[in-house]
């Protein structure tokens, strides 16, 4: 059986960054600066304490969330994750902002 695993990278990746960045939008400037390549992504909040207070709701929600620079949060969900993980997963997103 064939996993597909950079396909589904690139797939859901660029489902979970156009995803990203619509939660930026309507954010209104509490998240900036949406990136990432494939299922890498990262975004911007405003300083390292909002970013550490994020990083810790997502964590209570059930998202392991990396800390990068002085106000980055990095996520890196398996190759395997679905479409439907994502949307679960942008869910607990949004509750932790």
């Amino acid at each position: 059986m064939e996993d597909r695993l950079v396909e589904n990278a690139g797939e859901v990746g660029r489902y979970f960054l156009e995803n990203l960045a619509a939660l930026e939008r309507a954010a209104l400037g509490r998240i900036t600066n949406v990136r990432g390549r494939g299922l890498f992504a990262a975004l911007d909040l405003t300083d390292s304490k909002t970013r550490d207070e994020f990083r810790a709701r997502c964590f209570d929600n059930g998202i392991a969330a990396l800390s990068s620079g002085p106000r980055s949060v990095r996520f890196r969900p398996p190759l395997n994750i679905s479409g439907k993980e994502i949307d679960e997963a942008l869910r607990r997103l949004e509750k932790s902002l």
